[in-house]
């Protein structure tokens, strides 16, 4: 299990449950060659919190800010007809309040991945490299089975609800080749 920690606008967690079979061959007393095959099945959790989209951005300078509209200001009251709104949201001097809440939160994401892994090591004395390759078993849309579902806007229907294997359909297979050096004691 990995997450990472430290950040409010972003959580990230995987967790993954492996099997490997290897078979040590010793060479000549001092050195060991290590052939292994792997799977793994890995579930990832990704969850947003409020994310400000222009962080950049000062919001009161941007809006040329001069206060809230509230009762006892009545310079700061917005009008529709006759009647005074009082919504305690910024009063703008000529700029756009739209900065003061330029925020979102994505969907969360649950993802699960089968994998198939091989590796082959190589130690001498007491130091090893190793070498690993990590790649889909299926298809990442074949992998979904939690059912998980979530709106995504599309060009006809702003919110259309898709499953998580739809939204997955065409997306490539991944692989990854990991580099290992280092002592063993």
């Amino acid at each position: 299990m990995r997450t990472i920690t430290g950040t409010p606008e972003f959580q990230l967690t995987t967790v993954g449950l492996d099997v490997q079979i290897s078979k040590p061959l010793a060479i000549a007393n001092q050195s060991v060659l290590s052939p292994w095959i792997g799977y793994q099945y890995l579930w990832i959790f990704g969850d947003s919190g409020l994310i400000d989209t222009t962080p950049a951005t000062d919001p009161v300078g941007y809006c040329r800010y001069t206060g809230t509209n509230v009762p006892g200001n009545p310079d700061k009251q917005k009008t529709s007809g006759s009647t005074q709104i009082y919504d305690g949201q910024p009063v703008c001097a000529g700029g756009s309040p739209v900065d003061f809440n330029n925020n979102v939160v994505f969907d969360p994401a649950r993802l699960e991945r089968q994998r198939i892994m091989f590796g082959l090591s190589y130690r001498y004395e007491m130091i090893e490299f190793g070498g690993e390759f990590i790649t889909d078993l299926v298809a990442p849309a074949d992998a979904q089975v939690g059912g998980g579902s979530f709106a995504a806007p599309t060009p006809t229907d702003h919110n259309h609800t898709m499953t998580d294997k739809d939204a997955l359909q065409g997306v490539p297979r991944q692989w990854t080749l990991v580099l290992q050096l280092g002592g063993m004691f």
